[in-house]
């Protein structure tokens, strides 16, 4: 992602938003202060939500990578918060999907064997 996509994003948020129940969610851009919010809302899911996340986001280092591809502006990531605490996320990424590899290796691996 380019900075210029960074700077587009940045007209943009932060915002607040309106919940069905009256409560107001703001909107903004991850940013390195998110960290132990982001922690705190990775590790209150359930591990089964877990299983379809790119990366385990319950661990410190991951969340430190993620922030220095922000930084990079190979991900754009917007935080939904409420009352101080991060409740949700979205994220763009530009850097390709990190599970093709593999998901492609097995596939071989499993077509190699069923062959022979």
């Amino acid at each position: 992602m380019s900075k210029v996509n960074q700077l587009e994003a940045s007209l943009i948020y932060p915002r607040e938003v309106a919940l069905r129940d009256g409560r107001n969610v703001s909107l903004r851009l991850m940013e390195a202060g998110d960290k132990e919010g982001v922690l705190g809302l990775a590790r209150a899911l359930p591990p089964d939500d877990l299983l379809f996340l790119r990366t385990d986001i319950t661990e410190p280092a991951t969340i430190d990578q993620w922030l220095r591809n922000i930084e990079e502006g190979t991900t754009i990531t917007v935080v939904a918060e409420l009352s101080g605490n991060v409740i949700g996320y979205a994220s763009i990424h530009t850097d390709g999907a990190r599970w093709t590899p593999t998901c492609s290796y097995l596939r071989r691996k499993v077509m190699t064997t069923s062959v022979s």
